[in-house]
């Protein structure tokens, strides 16, 4: 226990550590950057010390972490709520590619206060701009940020591969010091992210896997998203097909030599080495038996986007499966232009809801749910040590939710946060209150919730 006036004691009707039984009259002790001690009211009471912040009919829990993110396109909300996929996207970059840099920045920083606000202390995002490692910094989160990569043409894809280098080396050395501070402080990763199997050819993407191997970071990806993809990559579809010719340094000319071979997305990348445990690959809805296999057997980690998923028309990824082949499945919002909100919490709410309807057997329970909210999560990008769980030593990366709903003494704590109406109304970051009383604290700005 900290014997000075140097601390936070945070106390709330429930305290889950999710790496031990929920704590009914709970307190989490932080000092400094750290997690000190999670204990009862009665132990710390004991202490002779006093309670920082009495929330009452709470839950305070480790922040909760977003897989995959776009913060980009945050003010794209409602933009186009009826196409399907290929023209959906087709849509959103006619209207963000018009953008001048304010905007972009402002889109991400809007992205960014929303997902603070939810209860979010992490997200992993694939960034077109770099606009929202920026917009973490700014509000505080934690980040791990992708910047996109596109090419499809084999014969152009080192020259490609040198100017996404040039785009990164730009982007450092231009960043603001906050950014370069939270970078710095261990709060903000920067890496690659290849942006699907369509859109990025096998040896583009084998530079952007060196490269982070070579550095340890993790690589960003889609995968098997829609049924086109997997279509194209086995043997050819023409609405894909049709898309392609539209992007950027491609043609009706280009040469896709390296698709059409009969195999799955995944297989494809399988075959070409491109799988890794440093992949974290977003949606994964279309996956064989063969391709859960292998994505377990290069210890892939997925974020599971089900909202996304579903308002883009691309289907139910097979979420049971992949939980008990033994694959770490964490959750992802997606972006603004294609889900209600980025609060990662509903997202989990919609997922059990959605995969109980369409499969009767579905049996995870609310706890499993925001275990993979937080510890779950935290091991797909390589950061239960640091994150995921209100552990003594950990980072004080913490989450209090407020019981909107009804007031049930005897609901299980796991299933009141998950079903019972909550919102977050305090988050700390590393030790630091990023939003306090639902506001963001870095900001004038806020954005409703």
């Amino acid at each position: 226990m900290p014997n000075n006036n140097n601390y936070l004691a945070l106390t709330a009707r429930w305290v889950l550590p999710i790496d031990g039984a929920p704590i009914e009259n709970g307190v989490v002790v932080v000092k400094g950057r750290e997690i000190s001690s999670v204990c009862t009211r009665d132990e710390f009471n004991a202490t002779g010390l006093k309670i920082t912040k009495d929330y009452g009919q709470a839950i305070i829990t480790p922040g909760l972490i977003n897989l995959h993110t776009h913060l980009d396109y945050s003010d794209l909300a409602l933009f186009d709520t009826q196409s399907g996929f290929f023209k959906w996207i087709s849509n959103l970059m006619a209207n963000a590619w018009k953008w001048g840099d304010d905007q972009w920045k402002q889109s991400a920083l809007n992205g960014a206060c929303a997902i603070a606000q939810s209860g979010t202390t992490l997200i992993v995002d694939s960034s077109f701009t770099g606009q929202a490692a920026n917009a973490a910094a700014q509000v505080g989160l934690r980040a791990i940020v992708g910047l996109e990569v596109f090419g499809i043409e084999e014969e152009t894809s080192q020259a490609v591969w040198q100017s996404w280098l040039q785009k990164y080396h730009n982007f450092m050395t231009a960043s603001p010091n906050e950014l370069k501070s939270a970078i710095d402080a261990g709060f903000i990763t920067m890496t690659v992210a290849p942006h699907t199997p369509y859109t990025v050819c096998p040896s583009l993407w084998q530079h952007a896997k060196s490269w982070a191997d070579s550095q340890g970071l993790p690589v960003l990806v889609h995968i098997s998203e829609s049924q086109q993809e997997c279509e194209w990559i086995h043997t050819g579809n023409a609405e894909l097909e049709a898309f392609l010719v539209n992007m950027p340094k491609s043609g009706s000319e280009a040469n896709y030599s390296w698709r059409g071979k009969g195999l799955s997305p995944v297989e494809h990348l399988d075959s070409w080495g491109l799988l890794s445990s440093n992949t974290l690959a977003a949606h994964a809805v279309h996956l064989s038996d063969k391709d859960i296999e292998l994505l377990k057997k290069a210890q892939v980690a997925i974020a599971h986007c089900p909202r996304s998923n579903s308002r883009l028309r691309n289907g139910v990824a097979r979420l049971l499966k992949m939980v008990e082949s033994g694959l770490h499945v964490g959750f992802g919002t997606d972006s603004s232009a294609s889900v209600d909100d980025l609060n990662v919490l509903n997202e989990a709410r919609f997922a059990w809801n959605l995969h109980r309807a369409v499969n009767p057997a579905f049996s995870l329970s609310a706890k499993e749910a925001i275990e993979a909210l937080t510890i779950i999560a935290a091991q797909a990008v390589g950061l239960s040590d640091k994150v995921g769980t209100l552990t003594p030593g950990k980072e004080a990366d913490i989450a209090v939710f407020a019981v909107d709903g009804v007031y049930r003494p005897e609901t299980a704590p796991y299933d009141l946060l998950l079903y019972g109406g909550t919102s977050a109304i305090d988050v700390f970051v590393g030790g630091k209150a990023i939003v306090e009383n639902k506001k963001v604290t870095a900001m004038a700005h806020q954005v409703p919730v």
